[in-house]
């Protein structure tokens, strides 16, 4: 794991010093599995629509059958 990809997403933080270290920079609850894994791996979608379906060039027509996925 990056820590450095992980601090700039927002996931842990750090601190300087003697007692200084890494933390979660939000309460456990607060970041989803989703979130580590994408941080982690990268996007999980197979298709761009899948992330933002604002971008599908078929939208609600019926044909995608991804979408409902």
């Amino acid at each position: 794991m990056s820590l450095i990809t992980t601090r700039s997403r927002g996931i842990v933080r750090s601190a300087r010093g003697a007692h200084g270290g890494y933390e979660l920079a939000r309460g456990a609850g607060e970041i989803s599995l989703l979130q580590v894994v994408e941080v982690l791996e990268g996007r999980t979608s197979l298709l761009e629509c899948t992330a933002a379906p604002a971008s599908c060039p078929r939208p609600r027509s019926g044909e995608c059958r991804t979408l409902p996925v």
